[in-house]
């Protein structure tokens, strides 16, 4: 008989049988975790679940009340098992007195203490004697009994295999009475089962509004109201305790609610319950239904976790749908400063639904025609990507059949191969310079991937996380400071999602454009309309465009004092070149005329400076100010040219032929600055000759048919961008390995098709086998994995709305389509060049 003595908590036995079933730990015997792998098994569990407390914890111990002797295993001698950090053993006695004296460090009990929160939270921690009868002992007494001729009993080893037995037919009546639907929060699943019995067990926790699990508390509460009565079902919100209102912590909104809400629709039996989380697990796991009660008992979620959970029960059944709404509500959203002081504003969507409980009914009834319209949007997307490929293919046809590429950084062994579409290429895993032509060493697009579906995977990925950085709100009761305020109109406002929570950032908004001019350009002018309304109201006091406004969301209060972040060419450049993009997909020129004394105000500002921008910042401000950047200047040139224009539709003629001269004499000397001497490609920074960069912002002359830019310039930078190539693309300038997504598609969208097919194809191949594990990143590394940059300093980008960039080409497609519509030619003779090119 072994002694014991061990520093820690008890856990139930049924508690431990309900982690073990639910968190699929199937090395373990609940019955008894000291045999066999479960001690293994269980931390490795604890240590995925837990790797906060499990750090400090690195070998926990479990240990058995066990009696060998018992006739059967089936069930253990103790309804509890000991998790313990410290343990001391013996086969007589113990110096209890000693052994207590060990030092157990202050992490180490705090994290013990964390971990007994998640899974025994009513346990307390000391120390305990526990007697064991192990498995040594009990085969010495079998031999003695078999020696003198006694009954023996069976091997306890074989009566350990029996119970592990037992366990697992036990954990797999379970599992299959859950359903493999269970935990997970789902809009809409069906389920397909061959007449066996079908549940599904869904539950949410108070995550979603607090990132603090000790600090902040919440509250389960159940509303009953038009959603009761119509659906038959019911919505849960959580709340903060205490509420910050306009206020966030590490992303997450600290006030406002979440709501989960679900309907029985085909279940025979449909119950809910609210929460402690394990007491939901274990009322379902036992009873396969939930008791229709409410908790609504504050406390934080590190502590008697707070959850609500359904379960949908539809008998024997072969198929069958759930339905599940999740949301995170806020109601007012937004701080915004006007001429009436600071005001609050209500979401868009209490002006077209009413209250909270009748939106909530509607966005759960609205299921199938949000289907149908996502179906739509859907076929169109698709359509629009095989329509623009269909007129700008590569001009290189074949029939060959391509060799199928080595996976990237799978050897080091070199490789020979021909593309689909005919080309020789060399491949060498052992580096990261991707596929190269073999006669000059220029990069070639991966080979074997079709640039169509590499691009449309790029943008349908990107579609919904562009929308998830704005929302709509009702403008203040005024109007707002200037007449042009429409108060039937939202305002719309954006977050600068993981950067630095900048409101409606000029420079974010502006690289998400083009998705705006393919989906809808109302959006952009709702998004702008701010921008406008607070400094023509007088709020700020520079002469050029303020850089966002509000420092962190949604307190969109701005900058009174002009001291926002300094990047005044980028962002002049940037209201000039979205109001005319606005004109130019909608043809709204009254609302030119609205703005145009501050577009002229930020134009002066761009004659001043454009040409020799000298120590500013640009969108890539992440990269470190650089005196006089290439890129940043033909921003402002472009801006100027595109004033040349609003000028014209705004009946000022002797500006815009100003606009249209100062354009032309500053691209000129532009030239002179910024491109190499050899000729071969333009610089970073104006006339430092081992530099180089993504020229994107030669996009707008593009995609506005501003004839500022050469067709020779975007020819010498298609011919360039080749020679600098790596696996995932092409750098964003020589000083790092990283790109920007949103400016390589930029950049593609103004090169000839195999360039544009270099970028897109990288950027698609990236998707696959990139080793970020977050929402969509913007600011990749182009060699090794396509792992956010660590240098110079880590960068993590992660669900921005710049990936509205991505969406470059169906854009200039829909520009292009607009203009030979309304009768304006051509959109420019670089994309009538590309239209040749891929007939050839």
């Amino acid at each position: 008989m072994s002694v014991f003595l061990v520093h820690g908590f008890a856990w139930a036995r049924n508690d431990v049988r309900v982690f073990v079933v639910l968190q699929e730990v199937d090395d373990a015997a609940p019955n008894n975790l000291m045999s066999g792998h479960s001690e293994e098994a269980m931390n490795e569990k604890f240590g995925k679940l837990y790797p906060g407390p499990m750090a400090n914890l690195p070998a926990l111990r479990f240990i058995e009340p066990l009696n060998p002797n018992t006739e059967k295993f089936k069930y253990p001698s103790e309804p509890y098992v000991f998790v313990a950090d410290v343990v001391v053993q013996s086969e007589d006695f113990i110096d209890v007195t000693q052994a207590m004296s060990i030092p157990i460090r202050p992490a180490q009990w705090e994290s013990l203490a964390e971990l007994r929160d998640h899974i025994a939270p009513d346990e307390k921690i000391g120390w305990f004697v526990v007697h064991n009868g192990d498995l040594e002992v009990a085969e010495q007494e079998r031999l003695m009994k078999e020696e003198n001729g006694l009954e023996v009993d069976n091997d306890p080893a074989d009566r350990i295999k029996e119970e592990e037995t037992i366990e697992a037919k036990y954990s797999q009546g379970l599992k299959e009475q859950i359903g493999e639907q269970m935990g997970g929060l789902q809009l809409h699943d069906k389920i397909d089962r061959k007449g066996a019995a079908s549940e599904v067990y869904c539950v949410g926790n108070a995550a979603p509004i607090s990132t603090n699990r000790f600090q902040a508390s919440q509250k389960n509460e159940k509303k009953s109201g038009k959603i009761m009565k119509l659906l038959r079902g019911n919505s849960k919100f959580l709340y903060l305790q205490q509420a910050y209102e306009f206020a966030e912590e590490r992303d997450v909104a600290l006030w406002g609610n979440f709501t989960y809400s679900s309907s029985p629709l085909e279940a025979r039996n449909f119950s809910f319950q609210n929460g402690f989380s394990a007491d939901l697990r274990y009322q379902y796991v036992m009873q396969r239904s939930l008791q229709n009660m409410v908790d609504a008992e504050y406390r934080p979620y590190a502590t008697r976790e707070p959850a609500f959970a359904y379960v949908h029960d539809f008998g024997s059944v072969s198929s069958a749908s759930v339905r599940y709404t999740i949301g995170s509500v806020q109601q007012p959203v937004v701080r915004y400063l006007t001429s009436q002081g600071v005001v609050t504003l209500q979401p868009w969507w209490s002006q077209c639904y009413g209250d909270i409980h009748q939106m909530i009914d509607f966005h759960f009834h609205d299921f199938d025609q949000t289907r149908v319209l996502a179906a739509q949007f859907e076929s169109q997307l698709k359509a629009d990507v095989d329509t623009y490929y269909s007129e700008n293919m590569a001009m290189v046809y074949s029939n060959n059949t391509p060799n199928t590429p080595p996976a990237y950084a799978n050897s080091t062994e070199g490789y020979n191969g021909t593309d689909q579409y005919g080309n020789q290429y060399i491949f060498h895993s052992g580096n990261g310079y991707g596929f190269l032509e073999p006669s000059n060493f220029s990069g070639i697009a991966i080979p074997d991937v079709q640039e169509a579906e590499a691009y449309y995977s790029i943008v349908a990925l990107s579609t919904r996380q562009i929308m998830a950085a704005y929302t709509l709100a009702i403008p203040p009761s005024s109007g707002g400071p200037n007449p042009s305020s429409n108060a039937t109109e939202p305002l719309r406002f954006q977050k600068e999602i993981s950067s630095n929570g900048n409101v409606n950032t000029v420079d974010v908004i502006y690289p998400a454009m083009p998705f705006f001019l393919y989906a809808n350009p109302n959006l952009l002018r709702y998004t702008i309309a701010p921008l406008y309304q607070y400094q023509e109201g007088g709020f700020y006091p520079n002469e050029y465009s303020m850089h966002d406004l509000g420092t962190h969301y949604p307190n969109a209060t701005g900058h009174v004092e002009g001291n926002d972040e300094y990047m005044p060419v980028e962002e002049s450049g940037n209201m000039i070149l979205m109001s005319y993009a606005y004109y130019i997909f909608t043809n709204d020129s009254n609302y030119l005329r609205i703005h145009y004394p501050k577009l002229r105000q930020f134009a002066s500002y761009l004659i001043q400076f454009s040409l020799t921008p000298g120590k500013q910042l640009s969108t890539d401000d992440f990269a470190g100010q650089l005196v006089n950047q290439t890129n940043l200047a033909i921003k402002g040139i472009v801006g100027i040219a595109a004033m040349s224009e609003i000028a014209r539709i705004v009946d000022d003629p002797a500006s815009a032929q100003n606009y249209s001269s100062t354009a032309s004499s500053f691209y000129t000397q532009w030239e002179s600055y910024a491109i190499d001497p050899s000729g071969r490609h333009t610089l970073l920074s104006y006339q430092w000759r081992s530099s180089y960069s993504l020229l994107y912002n030669i996009y707008p002359a593009l995609l506005l048919n501003l004839p500022i830019i050469p067709d020779s310039l975007y020819e010498m930078q298609s011919a360039f961008y080749p020679s600098v190539s790596q696996i995932f693309g092409v750098p964003l300038d020589n000083r790092h390995s990283y790109t920007k997504s949103d400016e390589s598609l930029w950049t593609a969208a103004t090169c000839r098709p195999e360039t544009r097919r270099l970028f897109v194809n990288g950027l698609g191949y990236w998707l696959n086998v990139t080793s970020t594990d977050r929402p969509f990143t913007d600011l990749l590394e182009t060699v090794g994995e396509g792992g956010y940059p660590v240098s110079p300093d880590p960068v993590t980008f992660i669900a921005r709305p710049v990936a509205g960039g991505h969406f470059s080409l169906l854009a200039l497609a829909k520009s292009r389509a607009l203009g030979e519509m309304m009768g304006k030619g051509k959109v420019s003779g670089r994309m009538e060049q590309g239209k040749k090119v891929a007939k050839k």
